[in-house]
């Protein structure tokens, strides 16, 4: 009996807590709980935010997944202190979001774009390389020759 007034204890504070708290205090459970998840979503969401001009206002407004990545829809202030939404993607291996697969694709994208790399990102790469797949360690080779190819 006290097992159903216990769990009936809970459901209601967590009733009552998503009627009467703000939306931001909300939002910031909402965040927590992801991170604790490693939901991959709030994880590319993390890894691109440091970048914003103003990264605590920046809030997730949809996921996407697409076979094997991810487009997220988001919110945040910009340099002037309007709000804007934009839109930025993320690879997974395995359905899991790692900062290291998502460095070795934004290596490959600016390299099909034609804009320069530092060798010191590939020498940080190697360095990490006890960490990837052997697929995400072919890609790395062949990002670094096509670099060597292009310097030259």
């Amino acid at each position: 009996m006290k097992k159903i007034y216990l769990i009936g204890g809970i459901a209601t504070l967590a009733v009552l807590f998503y009627a009467f708290a703000p939306e931001d205090r909300i939002l910031l459970v909402k965040t927590k709980f992801n991170r604790l998840l490693h939901d991959p979503g709030q994880l590319c969401f993390d890894y691109h935010a440091i970048a914003l001009k103003d990264p605590k206002t920046a809030e997730i407004l949809e996921v996407s997944k697409i076979s094997d990545s991810l487009s997220i829809t988001y919110r945040a202030k910009n340099g002037f202190g309007a709000y804007g939404t934009d839109t930025f993607g993320c690879r997974l291996t395995n359905g899991e979001f790692t900062e290291l697969n998502q460095r070795v694709e934004s290596i490959s994208s600016r390299l099909r774009a034609g804009i320069s790399i530092n060798k010191n990102e590939f020498d940080t790469l190697r360095k990490d390389a006890k960490h990837m797949t052997s697929a995400d360690l072919k890609e790395v080779f062949y990002l670094e020759d096509k670099f060597y190819y292009l310097t030259k």
